[in-house]
């Protein structure tokens, strides 16, 4: 399912199911997540990602969305492979603004990939507070994508893993700042 916007009172609630948008990761273009998190200024004082069972998508997603609430060029993760270790920042043609919101990330237990990377990089970056169910190991590895010649299959390959700011492996899992049952909403948004 696509991702979906609503306003909950004076809050902005951004479900992200998956980060599978490929029209952007081929275009290289962030600016297609603006309109999941616009806002009015005047009516909106927090912002919620829900990324409850997001499993990830496009590497490229994850650093798009990112770059909505971090300045360009911000450091977000390292990319662990055969080559060595690279640092990969907030996209440098980002949201020229980046939105100042006090933001929250729901995860749980089902969050992973691409989707808990991206909650971990905003907490790292001190810009979110996790929400809802820690996740004690998560698939850090980060893949290639390769199609045979006639584009009938697809293959992925794992060509590393990531890293987080600190230096702990993402496969070691996220622990949430406030722990509250993930199945319910309305906890969830009293939290």
């Amino acid at each position: 399912p696509p991702p979906t916007s609503m306003q909950v009172g004076t809050i902005g609630v951004v479900s992200f199911p998956n980060l599978n948008m490929r029209e952007m990761a081929e275009n290289a273009d962030c600016s297609a997540l603006d309109h999941y998190v616009d806002f009015p200024a005047e009516s909106v004082s927090e912002l919620v990602l829900d990324l409850r069972g997001n499993q990830g998508g496009h590497l490229k997603a994850t650093i798009c969305l990112a770059g909505e609430f971090l300045a360009p060029n911000t450091p977000l993760f390292r990319l662990v492979t055969r080559e060595g270790l690279q640092t990969v920042a907030s996209p440098a043609k980002g949201r020229p603004i980046p939105i100042a919101l006090p933001v929250v990330v729901f995860i749980d237990k089902d969050t992973d990939s691409g989707g808990l990377l991206l909650a971990a990089s905003l907490r790292d970056n001190r810009r979110a507070t996790l929400i809802g169910e820690s996740k004690q190991e998560a698939n850090a590895s980060a893949y290639n994508t390769f199609w045979t010649p006639n584009r009938q299959d697809v293959f992925e390959l794992p060509v590393g893993y990531f890293q987080r700011l600190g230096g702990e492996k993402l496969a070691a899992g996220v622990q949430v700042d406030v722990a509250v049952s993930p199945t319910s909403d309305e906890a969830l948004m009293e939290a």
